[in-house]
């Protein structure tokens, strides 16, 4: 996915640029990230259309995982590596 691309993810007006399949699955990560509660039956039927319960219980899956790595990073404080690393030398440390 491109950069490009992920950057519309924030405009809800350029979600219509995205398949109804892509969008429901937009939306899904947006109820488990901001209110997990929220995952309700409306939304099962949606993904129901694109995805078999398995495939669906794997998303939500992963979008729970992440949010677990975001959570854990956030709480230890470490920083985001940069743009193509890792390469064949690490990035420079700032000193403590």
């Amino acid at each position: 996915m491109s950069q490009d691309t992920i950057d519309l993810m924030d405009d809800p007006a350029a979600r219509e640029r995205f398949s109804p399949r892509e969008q429901a699955v937009l939306r899904l990560a947006e109820h488990v990230t901001q209110d997990a509660k929220r995952f309700g039956d409306v939304l099962w039927e949606e993904l129901s259309q694109f995805f078999d319960p398995a495939e669906i219980m794997e998303l939500v899956a992963v979008a729970g995982m992440f949010n677990f790595f975001n959570r854990f990073n956030d709480a230890l404080q470490v920083e985001i590596t940069q743009p193509g690393w890792p390469g064949a030398e690490p990035p420079e440390r700032k000193a403590p």
